[in-house]
């Protein structure tokens, strides 16, 4: 039933949502490597204090 339920989300979300998506994605992409620079900062500043 889940199965069914995601491939059918995942149909709506190819016939409808690509816009949407495209729309999200930047900034998704954008939180992703904010985060990442975050979390390198951090491990820089924890190097430097070992």
């Amino acid at each position: 039933y889940l199965l069914s339920l995601v491939v059918l989300l995942r149909l709506q979300l190819t016939r409808h949502g690509f816009s949407f998506f495209s729309f999200v994605w930047p900034y998704l992409h954008l939180y992703v490597s904010l985060s990442f620079s975050v979390s390198g900062v951090k491990g820089g500043r924890f190097l430097q204090l070992s």
